[in-house]
C-alpha cells in the first residue's frame, strides 16, 4: 500500500495594495512641460502618464492618483515626419455624405479660420474671417459694389461694423448669403460680420451691441390672407 503524499499550500502570498482615494487627491502634484520643438506624439504620451499617475509607486487603474499637467508654447510643437501631410482627422455629421477628412496641416494653422452667420426676414448670410488679408469683403464672388451696384446705403450698411474695429483690416471677408431680396441680405451680412468680430474679440461685443449690430431683427412682411387683397387691409364693404 503506497504511503499518501502530504501536500503543503503556502499562504504566504503578498497583499493587494489599493490607494486610498483621499490620500490620492491630497498629494497631487503640479508638472510644467514645455512643448517647445517637441515631438507631439511623445508629448502626448508624457501628459498622459502624468495625468493618469502611473509613474507613481501606487498607482491604481481605479482611482484618479494623478497630477496635474501645464502645457507652454503648445503653438510651437514640432511633427515627425511627414505627418502634416499624411495625417488625416476623420468626422461624420450623421447625414449622407457628411464625411469630412482634414489634413493636421490645416488644423495646426497658427490664426484659424472664424465662421459666423447673420440673419434678417428670409436672408441668411455665412462668414469666413481669412487672416493675413487686407481688409477686402467679397460677396458670392462679388465685391460690394458690384453686387449692390446703385445701392451706396446698403452698401455702407454691410461695411459699418468693419469700420468699428480697427483689427478688421487685418483680416478679408468672404460672405455667401441665399434668400431674401437685396435689404434683407444688407443687414444679414452685417448681422455675420459683427458676429465674427465679436468672435476674433470678446471686447468688440460692447461696440457691436451699443450699435445694435447684434440684434437679430424678427421683423417680416405678414403674409397675404385669402378674400383680401393684402395681409390687414380688406374690400370695400358692399350692402347689395
Amino acid at each position: 500500500m503506497r504511503k499518501a503524499r502530504k501536500i503543503v499550500y503556502n499562504f504566504s502570498m503578498e497583499r493587494t495594495f489599493l490607494l486610498n482615494p483621499r490620500v490620492a487627491s491630497s498629494s497631487r502634484k503640479w508638472h510644467k512641460i514645455d512643448a517647445k520643438d517637441r515631438i507631439l506624439g511623445r508629448l502626448a504620451t508624457r501628459a498622459a502618464v502624468l495625468l493618469r499617475g502611473k509613474h507613481k509607486s501606487v498607482y491604481t487603474p481605479n482611482v484618479d492618483c494623478g497630477d496635474y499637467v501645464i502645457v507652454t508654447n503648445a503653438a510651437q510643437v514640432a511633427f515627425s515626419g511627414t505627418k502634416l501631410e499624411t495625417k488625416a482627422f476623420f468626422s461624420h455629421s450623421g447625414y449622407a455624405r457628411g464625411a469630412k477628412m482634414t489634413q493636421l496641416k490645416k488644423q495646426n494653422m497658427p490664426t484659424p479660420i472664424l465662421l459666423a452667420t447673420g440673419r434678417r426676414k428670409t436672408a441668411v448670410a455665412q462668414v469666413r474671417m481669412m487672416p493675413n488679408g487686407t481688409g477686402k469683403v467679397t460677396i458670392n464672388s462679388k465685391t460690394v459694389e458690384q453686387y449692390f451696384h446703385g445701392t451706396e446705403h446698403k452698401q455702407f450698411s454691410v461695411l459699418s461694423p468693419l469700420k468699428l474695429v480697427e483689427a478688421a483690416k487685418g483680416y478679408d471677408y468672404v460672405l455667401k448669403i441665399v434668400g431674401g431680396g437685396l435689404t434683407g441680405q444688407a443687414e444679414a451680412a452685417r448681422h455675420a460680420l459683427a458676429r465674427a468680430l465679436v468672435k476674433l474679440e470678446e471686447k468688440n461685443r460692447r461696440i457691436m451691441r451699443a450699435e445694435g449690430f447684434l440684434t437679430r431683427d424678427p421683423r417680416e412682411v405678414e403674409r397675404k390672407k385669402s378674400g383680401q387683397p393684402k395681409a390687414r387691409k380688406r374690400f370695400q364693404y358692399s350692402k347689395r
